[in-house]
């Protein structure tokens, strides 16, 4: 099913229920370390944080108060840690190695030479990175090529609270800490489909409508400025600058509505405008 961005976007509640309000709100907030959703963004992360802060249990908020503490109940996603690519890279390649032939189902490092590496393009939540697999007897090493970060693990031990692999599409879906990571393994990039974000371009993370441009094109923008907001789901989502330049391209106004992934605005860096 399609939900359409002139409708709300809910598609599902959690309801919990008990003899008084807090012990119905730790019914809730237990209930959400059992949710694991994949395939669609959901804010289960934000609503944990929302029902485990102290304010909101003792009732002393006001309207205000998610858009004073938004930074703390939603933070900006940092880059999945290698770990969870690991695990959903581990799982793609368990799905391709299978075998009717048990010998050959081994998850160790055997081959006739030294240990072997592999190297992968792939998508990370429809971002692009590099990451560097070495196996070493039943271990195996995943190394982000871009950030330089490493993590070591057993075949074994997929660190990661749940992992979904997708064979009719190459993509599997890793759930750890109320956040899924989606990962798509030798995607194409480029393309009139490839409108991701990266540090200089900015999408819209949510289909909704522009309540606020602002940044006019050409203008400097520094680390952290806010370039436009975009509001759905009676929430607003707040696009940054995550490097210093120029505006060198805006594609909306306010009051436009967008679909999720669409081109916002871009930048150019002051490295490449000087």
């Amino acid at each position: 099913d399609t939900v359409s961005p002139f409708y709300d976007a809910m598609i599902a509640k959690l309801i919990a229920h008990a003899p008084d309000r807090d012990a119905a709100m730790n019914v809730l907030e237990a209930a959400f370390g059992d949710i694991r959703i994949f395939g669609v963004t959901t804010n289960a992360a934000f609503l944990h944080a929302l029902i485990a802060n102290e304010a909101v249990r003792t009732g002393d908020i006001d309207t205000g108060f998610i858009a004073r503490e938004i930074e703390t109940l939603a933070p900006q996603p940092s880059a999945p840690p290698p770990s969870l690519v690991l695990a959903g890279l581990l799982r793609i390649f368990a799905n391709e190695t299978a075998s009717p032939f048990p010998v050959w189902n081994a998850s160790d490092a055997f081959q006739l030479g030294p240990p072997r590496t592999q190297t992968f393009e792939v998508l990370v939540d429809e971002h692009p990175r590099t990451i560097a697999i070495r196996w070493q007897d039943a271990t195996v090493m995943a190394a982000d090529v871009d950030d330089g970060g490493a993590v070591t693990g057993a075949w074994q031990s997929p660190m990661a609270d749940a992992v979904v692999f997708s064979p009719a599409r190459d993509v599997t879906h890793v759930w750890h800490g109320l956040r899924g990571t989606r990962i798509e393994r030798d995607a194409k990039f480029g393309g009139a489909d490839a409108d991701v974000a990266s540090d200089t371009r900015l999408v819209a993370p949510i289909s909704g409508r522009v309540a606020s441009v602002n940044v006019e094109e050409g203008a400097r923008v520094a680390i952290g400025d806010i370039v436009a907001v975009v509001e759905a789901m009676k929430m607003e989502h707040v696009l940054k600058a995550t490097v210093a330049g120029t505006l060198a391209r805006l594609t909306v106004a306010p009051d436009a509505q967008v679909a999720k992934g669409n081109l916002l605005a871009e930048i150019e860096p002051e490295e490449l405008s000087a």
